[in-house]
């Protein structure tokens, strides 16, 4: 799925879904991808809405998408849920 889908199904606004993505693939994690009218696109599924709402929920606490994930690797193997 796209990500103006994935947003209205995650309920996270499309900005705050390509921020995660952004700072993800960042990281180094890789996101599987698709082609869309030629382009590159990100291709969600299902399985990442919990994931994307974590993140959301934690940037929200935190109020930076740094100190988020640094949090989330120290709680979790974060490689493995991605």
């Amino acid at each position: 799925m796209l990500t103006k889908e994935f947003a209205q199904r995650s309920e996270l606004s499309e900005k705050q879904v390509r921020k995660i993505v952004q700072h993800l693939e960042e990281r180094g994690y890789h996101l599987n991808k698709t082609e869309y009218r030629g382009r590159e696109a990100t291709d969600f599924k299902e399985e990442d809405i919990e994931l994307f709402q974590e993140i959301a929920e934690r940037v929200a606490q935190t109020n930076s998408y740094d100190l988020a994930f640094e949090a989330l690797e120290k709680e979790k193997d974060f490689l493995q849920v991605i």
